[in-house]
């Protein structure tokens, strides 16, 4: 966890030191849902007018219930499952007026998931942890406030490229805000 944090300082704050003085660097943050909601945090460096890169992190997870019968017996169990997510993608935009921008993605992302599992049939508590590096691609919007144009919006939709029994797509609702 410690390498996942040092490494994701440094990519967040590598775009400032770039460029402090334009609208090059920018962050942004938000509400990542899908299969297990959670947060994004991220920041990014424009290199051209269509070609940038961005460092992301997200985490998130959700709690269920479930229950099933047994001899004369109800058993419920509680699931609780937490994810880490880093992402690196190259961002691919089109500026179609100074306030739309449609985009295109594509990256890496290392997803560390943990699932903790409590049951009135057994004693203690289950666990378990794994990790995970898998391609994905991505489409959405920009957009930015006529008055304030360093102010933006983003929508998006992302999606692995490679299977896996958890969440293999996502959405993304960021605010942002690029330096002048």
């Amino acid at each position: 966890m410690k390498k996942m944090t040092i490494a994701l300082v440094v990519a967040l704050s590598a775009p400032t030191f770039a460029s402090d003085t334009s609208d090059d660097t920018y962050l942004f943050g938000g509400y990542k849902g899908g299969d297990r909601s959670g947060f994004a945090l991220g920041a990014g460096y424009q290199f051209s007018e269509s070609l940038g890169l961005e460092a992301s992190y997200a985490y998130g997870g959700d709690e269920s219930f479930l229950e099933f019968e047994g001899n004369r017996v109800t058993y419920r169990n509680k699931v609780n499952v937490t994810y880490h997510s880093t992402h690196f993608d190259a961002v691919w935009s089109k500026e179609m007026s100074p306030y739309f921008i449609p985009f295109a993605k594509t990256g890496i992302a290392y997803n560390v998931g943990k699932s903790d599992m409590t049951s009135t049939f057994s004693s203690g508590q289950m666990s378990s942890r794994d990790s995970e590096i898998r391609p994905h691609l991505g489409l959405g919007v920009e957009m930015r406030l006529p008055s304030e144009s360093n102010v933006f919006a983003r929508m998006e939709y992302n999606t692995y490229l490679m299977s896996s029994p958890a969440s293999d797509s996502w959405w993304g609702l960021n605010l942002g805000y690029r330096f002048s």
